[in-house]
C-alpha cells in the first residue's frame, strides 16, 4: 500500500497481514505512517495504490460507516462519543446503525465496567469512564 500527501510519502509498499484472534501490533516512530495506515483501514483515506481486503473482498475506499457494518472500527486518542446521550444511548446507536437489538447496550457497558453511569450523559462523564464508554460502544459493533 502506498499513500502520498504531495510529495510526501506518509506509505510507501506496506504489507501485512492481521489474522482474526490474533493481536497485530504496529510501531513505529511519530511520522512513520500508523495513523494514515488506520485511515485508510478504517475507510477515511484512499490509498494511490494497493487494496484493503477483508475476509476476501476489496473493500479499499469504502466509506468509514460501511466498514464499521464489516466490523471495522477503531477508537481516537481524543474520547469521541456523543456528549448530549447517555452512555446506555450512545451504545444503542452503534447497535441499531449494526442491525442489533438495542437490549444489549446494557450487557456492553457492563461488560466494559460503566453499567452504573447508563443513564448518565456522556458530557458529565470522567476521563477514564468515556474511554471505557468509547470501547463499549465499539465492542457492541463486534468490531
Amino acid at each position: 500500500m502506498t499513500k502520498r500527501f504531495g510529495a510526501f510519502v506518509a506509505l510507501k509498499g506496506v504489507d501485512f497481514v492481521a489474522r482474526k484472534g490474533e493481536v497485530t501490533a504496529l510501531v513505529g516512530p511519530n511520522g512513520a505512517g500508523k495513523t494514515t495506515l488506520f485511515h485508510i483501514l478504517d475507510g477515511n483515506l484512499r490509498p494511490d495504490a494497493g487494496r484493503v481486503s477483508l475476509y476476501g473482498e476489496d473493500v479499499t475506499g469504502l466509506a468509514p460507516w460501511r466498514m464499521a457494518r464489516r466490523g471495522v472500527g477503531r477508537l481516537f486518542q481524543d474520547v469521541r462519543v456523543f456528549n448530549d446521550l447517555t452512555a446506555r444511548e450512545n451504545v444503542s446507536a452503534a447497535l441499531m446503525s449494526a442491525g442489533v437489538p438495542r437490549e444489549e447496550a446494557q450487557k456492553w457497558l457492563d461488560f466494559a465496567g460503566v453499567a452504573d453511569k447508563a443513564d448518565e450523559k456522556a458530557r458529565s462523564l470522567s476521563s477514564a469512564d468515556r474511554r471505557l464508554l468509547a470501547i463499549a460502544r465499539l465492542l457492541a459493533l463486534r468490531a
